[in-house]
């Protein structure tokens, strides 16, 4: 499960809980218009750590993910290219936006399944 829980901006604020990486990214999608690569860096944040918190002058939001994937989420980015490689000391990687919904299908694969 999901949890996303909002304080910023007011029409999104509360707690709100899906069911896939899917799902999320089409809601962070519509509701956070101003930052293109938000709901990627969620997803990535949640598949390795299970966790996202951001706050900022226009949103305010703190995401938890029960089974997060850890290393293997962040081999899977890398493999796909999803993930793109850092360069050098301090020179952060990044990630390729148009990779995401494979990343998602990806994910998603090899989430663990509930008994």
């Amino acid at each position: 499960m999901i949890e996303v829980n909002v304080q910023k901006p007011r029409r999104c604020e509360g707690q709100h809980n899906f069911e896939s990486f899917e799902e999320l990214f089409r809601w962070i999608s519509e509701n956070f218009k101003g930052r293109k690569d938000l709901a990627a860096e969620i997803i990535i944040s949640l598949a390795e750590r299970g966790s996202y918190t951001a706050s900022t002058g226009t949103y305010s939001l703190e995401c938890s993910y029960d089974k997060p994937l850890h290393d293997r989420a962040e081999d899977l980015a890398r493999q796909i290219g999803f993930r793109k490689k850092s360069r050098g000391l301090g020179g952060g990687g990044g990630l390729n936006l148009e990779k995401v919904s494979e990343y998602i299908k990806v994910l998603e694969e090899a989430r663990p399944q509930s008994i």
